[in-house]
């Protein structure tokens, strides 16, 4: 808002109005967008996500905070706030993003997708997997956005998932992401690379050794 503009409103007493007004367009845009977001997924993914899943979380809008209170609740939930590997939200039952950066769009999409994916997955392949195949999904919808200074998220757990795509394509890693079907996948990965080879590449990611484990997906290529 121009200077003299916000001036001529001080004179008024009309300043803490405007501002009311300013807030609650930023949370009709926000609501918008978490709309949006949820029609996106389930237009690009509806045919895997189970049926009632999406309708659930539509009762459950996303929850935008200002940064300070998303730190408090990050602390309520455990978390220490830390500007190196700022945190900017969390699918915990509900989704919280810190709505003072410029991720939010991406933010949100992934933590919507780890609300609608099967905790199976998660639970059989293990964090580093599972994070690198949100945001490997969270691309197909908003893009890798290339901001200086800003890094990128999972990039090294994404490029493994990219390489587990390369051998058994988009559709089985779906299905197993959405439905829990980890053992197609299963199926699919160590038929290609021996048996084991899917527990074996899950273990190395788990323990970070995100390098020897795409040596494992690269035999054969």
């Amino acid at each position: 808002m121009p200077i003299r503009h916000f001036e001529e409103l001080e004179k008024r007493g009309q300043v803490e109005t405007y501002e009311e007004g300013e807030r609650l367009a930023l949370e009709r845009h926000l609501r918008e967008l978490d709309r949006a977001t949820l029609d996106d997924i389930e237009r690009k993914f509806g045919q895997y996500v189970p049926r009632g899943r999406m309708e659930r979380l539509r009762q459950e809008p996303a929850r935008f905070l200002g940064h300070e209170d998303y730190e408090r609740h990050l602390r309520e939930r455990g978390i220490e706030p830390s500007e190196n590997g700022r945190v900017l939200g969390d699918a915990n039952g509900r989704v919280y993003v810190d709505r003072e950066h410029i991720l939010v769009p991406r933010t949100l999409v992934h933590e919507r997708l780890h609300q609608v994916s099967d905790k199976l997955y998660r639970g059989m392949l293990g964090r580093e997997i599972d994070e690198g195949t949100t945001e490997y999904f969270a691309s197909k919808l908003r893009g890798d956005l290339h901001l200086v200074d800003m890094g990128r998220s999972y990039p090294d757990q994404k490029r493994l998932v990219e390489m587990l795509s390369a051998r058994v394509d988009d559709d089985t890693i779906a299905r197993a992401y959405f439905q829990g079907d980890w053992i197609g996948l299963q199926r699919e990965i160590d038929g290609q690379l021996g048996s084991g080879a899917l527990a074996e590449i899950s273990a190395l990611a788990k323990q970070g050794k995100v390098r020897e484990a795409e040596e494992i997906i690269k035999k054969g290529l």
